[in-house]
This record gives structure tokens, C-alpha cells and sequence, in this order.
């Protein structure tokens, strides 16, 4: 029975893939946020 090991490795993997994943769109946000000119559309 590997029980263990084999769900440590999943969840350490799924836990790097997630962080990752989450540092992209992060990074994204923020050059969009950057790169796109503050448009106020009456709202402000």
C-alpha cells in the first residue's frame, strides 16, 4: 500500500501548479491594469 507518498506528491503538485497558475493571471491583472489608460466613462 503507497498510500502515502502518492498523495503527498498529488497535493504538493497540485499546490505548485495552483500557485502558479495564480502568479500568472496575477502578473496579467497587473500589466493590463498597467498597460490599459484609465478610462473614466462618466461613472467617476
Amino acid at each position: 500500500m503507497d498510500g502515502g507518498g502518492a498523495g503527498v506528491l498529488s497535493w504538493t503538485a497540485g499546490t505548485v501548479v495552483s500557485a502558479l497558475v495564480g502568479l500568472v493571471v496575477g502578473a496579467i491583472v497587473v500589466l493590463l491594469a498597467h498597460l490599459i489608460p484609465k478610462r473614466k466613462k462618466g461613472a467617476d
